[in-house]
């Protein structure tokens, strides 16, 4: 050994220094080659550190990722009774607005209407008619009054969901007999379920539509006979309404019913069969 160190050769292992006839290597100065091993074993601790803050940022997320797993079903029970305390709180507000209505109706309208009646029934006591027009006439003011405060009445019941009243299928029923008096009628109501399941304000823009579409059929149609429909198809609630009069003039378009129909969220189709008539059909 002190032969090869006086020589210039040296050797401790097959990775370091060699007189370059080996193949383990090539000679480099040896304070080199104790700088590049400091430089190695710094960046050996460099890479056993950044290996251990990988794998504690692993567990971290790993750790967080099961938390939100299990608060996710929490975040989800929280979300729904928000979500049903503000559904219900909003149903408490809308039906509080259709009492004050109805009370407004009952104390104001009702008792006009009332009082019309009564003050008609009064002036035929006190000066009796004299003519048979003026008899018809003053007759007419009594019922069309009582029988508005009637109407009244049964929309008020409606409005806070009272009695069967509050049915939409008795309401249609209702309806027919006070405005087709003397047309032919054939009706059909089924899914009367359904129809009576409609949220509130759907209900209560409906029944409006269905007067609406009758009181055109008595002005304009000049019918004979009607045909009033309910049912349900492909999950969707329709209303029909089918009369076998003159049509609409000019080929025109309700509008009125139209503007009913967009405030009902629904499609409204109106159907001119070749047979004559109109057939107005509500999706809902």
């Amino acid at each position: 050994m002190d032969e090869a160190l006086e020589r210039g050769h040296y050797r401790l292992s097959s990775t370091e220094l060699t007189d370059g006839e080996a193949i383990g290597g090539q000679i480099i100065p040896q304070k080199k080659w104790f700088l590049q091993l400091a430089q190695r074993a710094e960046l050996e601790r460099t890479q056993t550190d950044l290996l251990a803050r990988k794998d504690a940022l692993y567990n971290r997320q790993t750790k967080a990722f099961r938390s939100v797993l299990i608060a996710l079903p929490f975040l989800a029970l929280v979300f729904l009774l928000i979500l049903l305390r503000y559904r219900y709180q909003n149903r408490k507000k809308i039906q509080a607005v259709r009492e004050r209505i109805a009370d407004d109706l009952h104390d104001e309208v009702g008792a006009t209407l009332t009082g019309i009646a009564n003050a008609a029934d009064l002036l035929e006591e006190v000066h009796p008619a004299s003519s048979p027009k003026e008899k018809e006439l003053i007759a007419g003011i009594s019922s069309n009054a009582r029988r508005t405060a009637k109407e009244t009445r049964s929309l008020i019941r409606f409005l806070e969901q009272k009695s069967t009243d509050s049915d939409l299928i008795e309401q249609f029923k209702i309806t027919i007999e006070q405005m087709l008096t003397g047309i032919s009628v054939q009706t059909e109501f089924q899914a009367q379920d359904a129809f009576n399941a409609l949220p509130p304000i759907q209900k209560w823009d409906l029944l409006p539509f269905f007067k609406e579409a009758l009181n055109n059929i008595v002005k304009h149609a000049n019918a004979g006979s009607v045909e009033i429909r309910t049912y349900r198809e492909n999950k969707k609630r329709i209303l029909s309404i089918a009369d076998d009069g003159k049509g609409l003039p000019n080929r025109e378009k309700p509008e009125h019913l139209l503007k009913r129909a967009s405030k009902l969220h629904a499609k409204p189709e109106i159907i001119r069969p070749e047979t004559g008539g109109t057939t107005i059909r509500l999706i809902l």
